[in-house]
């Protein structure tokens, strides 16, 4: 993990989303707020942006929490 200032580097991360959408990374930017989950801000080299929501799964819960939120909003 590299960190310099606001820019939250996670290497795991980062392989995950290149590997994903065929595109590299520039910078990836933790916003701070949440609760239970973790929101970066992801700009790839070709300029494009977007919000990335990083759910927190513990082992003993097996819920499908994109599911939940996704329904609690579409209600």
């Amino acid at each position: 993990r590299l960190t310099r200032g606001k820019i939250f580097m996670n290497s795991f991360l980062i392989q995950s989303i290149e590997k994903k959408l065929d595109k590299k990374v520039d910078s990836i930017e933790r916003l701070y707020g949440g609760k239970n989950s973790q929101i970066h801000k992801v700009r790839l080299n070709d300029g494009s942006q977007f919000v990335l929501k990083k759910y927190y799964r513990h082992r003993s819960d097996k819920r499908d929490r994109l599911k939940v939120e996704f329904s609690s909003v579409t209600m």
